[in-house]
């Protein structure tokens, strides 16, 4: 009731909002009313001077036009001025009824608002008041709400009591005639044997009395009961005997239907074998082929992905038995194949680049999967042929001379198969001889190492005619030349030695080079033999020095060899010696050409293409001697 007498006071004073908003609105249209009224008075006056200024033209129309000009301006700026007047008046009419319009609007506004405000208010008051009124009753239903659960509760709890009490008498009272029941079956029981003892100690005593006063009636009952007894059991054994014979041929046909992976059969097999009570035996005999099988197709996986050949032959012959296996054959047999072959290619890539080791490693297990001993025979001696050939390779082209200048110019080695080098140094070993006896003492015991070498140039040209020239130093230095013209390259050896290292001949490796160790001393030893030639004897003159002296080729010939071997310092040494000598030469060219006869000019001119002087030097000193002889 509050509320419905709060919400008619609101719409009361909605109400009067609402009034005092439509006078507003009439005050404003009868303001509008009035300003329509005055300018419509106004029209009409216009309207009267009109006539007026038209008939004053008329009348007027014999003055002169400057007057009439005049008149018509002076009522136009009459009427500008009077229109102009009511403009401004109506536009301060307009202005008055705007302001009072709009404060009438904010009066009524602010009416509004108040009245809104005040009805706000009532109503926040009116509702607070509910929802405490509301809050109060929620309370008072809650309470009794929770007075009646624990009521509730209380009577679940005292039911629940009652009825344990009640079962418990009822599981009780149930106790008490259950054992009343057993007692009473006892006692029943007990009468009841009793009863049948006493029947069977009158029968046995009836029986006996019989038995013991006949005695032949009692002879055949015994016999008769023996023969009754002997053809029941040989009827049961016929029967006995039957039943297994048929049991055993269902489970052979099972077995057989299995093994043959025929279902209908195998369906009719087991029915007749529940027939016959031999079902379990046969659900076991078809659980344990499935289990054989399954076995004999890991077996054979097994033994066609890791196995040997004769394992793998073992699972074949067992898989056999089973037909349901004969995919898993096919699948297994063509892994095997591809086992073959892939051992196969592996022995083949050992014999390629592999060791003698993993060679031996691939023929093993070539053989454990049953390659051809004729192919396993043939790889052994591939390998071994291969290593062999590494090794004669290695030997070769460590004992291969060593390709230089001289070789480029002449195309070929020497006939002797000796290079350039030895031949030069074969060559001036008598002439050494001959000039260490006319030297100094430290050129004698320098040159004592070059004795031997001589000494045996000189056995060697003492050789029967049939055989060739071995190299002038103790060892060989150099094998000749096969046909191929092949010679040594360091790049070449180095590959060859990292390939015969790949494939584990170190023995060869090591072999080969020692050879070119030794080619190195025998180098060394022919580099300070050639050091020692190219020393400087004032003692001699100068055309038998000249003569002396080796060959520039041999000499060019030993450096380039000693750079190729890796003996870049004894190299550099030898070029420096021969290049001070070409030098020296040069000089004694130039003095001979300046001083000396044109005989001994020609004789060291000779000397000096043997030197590797080019035909500058030759130029110049025919120049020299050419000027010489001008001047003369």
């Amino acid at each position: 009731q509050q509320q419905q007498q709060q919400q008619q006071a609101g719409m009361g004073l909605l109400q009067q909002v609402d009034e005092m908003q439509q006078g507003c609105e009439q005050q404003q249209q009868q303001q509008q009313q009035q300003q329509t009224a005055q300018s419509s008075t106004a029209l009409p006056q216009t309207s009267e001077l009109l006539p007026a200024l038209l008939e004053a033209t008329l009348q007027g129309g014999a003055e002169p036009l400057s007057q009439a000009s005049a008149e018509r301006q002076a009522c136009l700026a009459e009427l500008r001025a009077q229109e102009q007047a009511r403009a401004q008046q109506r536009e301060q009419q307009a202005a008055a009824a705007e302001v009072q319009n709009r404060e009438a609007q904010r009066q009524a506004e602010e009416a509004a608002r108040r009245a809104a405000a005040a009805l706000e208010q009532q109503h926040a008051a009116a509702l607070a008041a509910l929802e405490a009124q509301q809050a109060e009753v929620q309370r008072e239903a809650d309470a009794r709400k929770a007075r009646a659960e624990a009521e509730a509760q209380r009577m679940e709890v005292e039911r629940q009591r009652v009825e344990q009490l009640m079962a418990e008498q009822a599981v009780t009272a149930a106790k008490r005639e259950a054992a009343a029941l057993e007692l009473q079956e006892q006692l029943d029981k007990q009468l009841a044997g009793h009863v049948r003892e006493r029947a069977a100690a009158r029968c046995i005593e009836r029986a006996w009395v019989r038995y013991s006063s006949n005695p032949g009636g009692r002879a055949r009952r015994a016999a008769h009961i023996a023969v009754l007894q002997a053809a029941w059991r040989a009827r049961n054994v016929r029967i006995m005997f039957t039943h297994m014979r048929a049991q055993h041929r269902v489970l052979l046909r099972v077995e057989a239907a299995v093994s043959a992976a025929d279902t209908d059969r195998l369906q009719s097999a087991l029915q007749e074998a529940e027939t016959l009570g031999v079902g379990d035996s046969a659900r076991a005999c078809v659980e344990a082929f499935q289990q054989g099988a399954s076995d004999v197709e890991q077996r054979l996986a097994a033994a066609a992905s890791a196995g040997t050949l004769l394992t793998f032959r073992a699972a074949v012959e067992a898989a056999q038995r089973f037909a349901p296996l004969q995919p898993q054959i096919a699948a297994a047999t063509a892994t095997f194949e591809e086992r073959c072959r892939n051992a196969e290619a592996a022995l083949d890539a050992a014999v390629a680049d592999s060791t003698m080791q993993g060679v031996m490693s691939a023929l093993e297990a070539a053989s454990q999967l049953g390659v051809h001993n004729t192919r396993m025979a043939d790889a052994i001696s591939a390998a071994r042929a291969r290593d062999a050939s590494m090794a004669r390779q290695l030997r070769e082209l460590a004992s291969a001379p060593i390709l230089t200048a001289a070789h480029k110019q002449r195309g070929s080695v020497d006939v002797g198969g000796a290079t350039e080098a030895e031949a030069w140094l074969s060559g001036s070993v008598s002439s050494s001889r001959s000039s260490s006896r006319s030297s100094s003492r430290d050129d004698v015991e320098s040159s004592r190492g070059t004795d031997g070498v001589a000494g045996q140039a000189k056995a060697e040209s003492a050789a029967p005619p049939g055989k060739e020239a071995a190299a002038p130093v103790a060892a060989p230095v150099a094998a000749p030349a096969p046909a191929g013209a092949q010679y040594y390259d360091a790049a070449e050896f180095a590959a060859l030695a990292a390939r015969a290292m790949a494939l584990g001949l170190r023995g060869d490796v090591a072999a080969a080079k020692g050879v070119l160790d030794q080619r190195r001393r025998m180098l060394a030893l022919q580099h300070r033999q050639a050091l020692q030639r190219l020393q400087p004897n004032p003692q001699v003159h100068l055309q038998g020095q000249a003569e002396a002296e080796g060959d520039a080729l041999g000499i060019t010939a030993l450096i380039e060899e000693a750079r190729v071997l890796g003996m870049s310092a004894e190299a550099d040494v030898l070029h420096q010696r021969l290049s001070s000598c070409q030098q020296g030469l040069q000089a004694k060219i130039m003095a001979a050409a300046e001083h000396s006869t044109p005989a001994g000019l020609a004789a060291l001119l000779a000397v000096a293409s043997s030197w590797g002087l080019g035909a500058d030097v030759h130029s110049t000193a025919q120049r020299v001697m050419a000027n010489r002889r001008t001047c003369v």
